[in-house]
């Protein structure tokens, strides 16, 4: 009984991957070579729109993930801009620092809890790599395999940023994808210090038949706190951009 309910979760994972995967593909291509776009599903174009569709801009990007292939920012660094990556994964930090030489990277996990550090399970498919265990076993559950973990040093969002970032640089546009912890990142950001103008995160996930809890009104009611009013959200990810005073 038990091999065969693995069986039918590892069945329906391989399938849940091809349908993503078919469904990433066609995206991808379409993006790609219509529009200049490298994001899932446009969300460059959206933040381009956002930030003025301006020439030169500086970025930050929290789960980083991949240079070009699902980057909110490949478009920007075509272009001329530059900024920081930050990402829990070791394994992916070398093509970053191959393929963006303009850009700082660093293997780091931010949110609240700094000076601690935390396990980072890294996926088969480093898109679904994670720091929560709720999306771990999810993931575990429907036939996906763990490659290793990782103890990764957490720091607060606001300390990186008064680390790295250079003196007088405005932030045009930060982009937030964690897999679950994206909401503790935005908290440990100092919101009078560090005020970028527009806020991508994942909110919301149309993907897992497995019920996610939909976080979306705490990401409202935070950033909306923070000077912040919602401009779009696509089913995956939430748009903010800076209020007017």
């Amino acid at each position: 009984m038990i091999k065969s309910l693995f069986g039918k979760f590892k069945t329906y994972g391989f399938r849940q991957s091809l349908t993503f995967g078919l469904i990433e593909s066609r995206r991808l291509f379409r993006n790609r070579m219509l529009l200049n776009s490298y994001s899932l599903d446009g969300e460059d174009l959206i933040i381009d729109r956002l930030c003025g569709n301006k020439k030169h801009g500086f970025y930050v990007d929290v789960g980083a993930y991949d240079p070009t292939r699902l980057s909110n920012t490949r478009r920007f660094y075509k272009r001329g801009w530059h900024g920081i990556n930050i990402d829990a994964n070791p394994l992916l930090i070398p093509k970053f620092q191959s393929q963006r030489p303009r850009d700082l990277t660093l293997n780091l996990a931010a949110g609240t809890e700094e000076g601690k550090t935390c396990d980072f399970h890294i996926m088969s498919i480093p898109t679904i790599s994670t720091f929560s265990k709720d999306f771990l076993d999810m993931h575990l559950a429907l036939g996906h395999t763990k490659v290793r973990t990782e103890s990764i040093q957490i720091l607060k969002l606001s300390t990186i940023l008064e680390r790295h970032l250079p003196p007088g640089t405005e932030i045009d546009f930060l982009t937030v994808d964690v897999e679950g912890r994206d909401l503790d990142v935005l908290k440990s950001n100092d919101w009078k210090k560090f005020r970028p103008r527009v806020i991508v995160a994942e909110c919301l996930t149309q993907y897992y038949s497995t019920p996610i809890p939909n976080r979306v009104f705490e990401y409202l009611e935070y950033l909306n706190a923070q000077g912040y009013d919602l401009a779009y959200q696509n089913g995956i990810d939430c748009f903010f951009y800076r209020r007017i005073s």
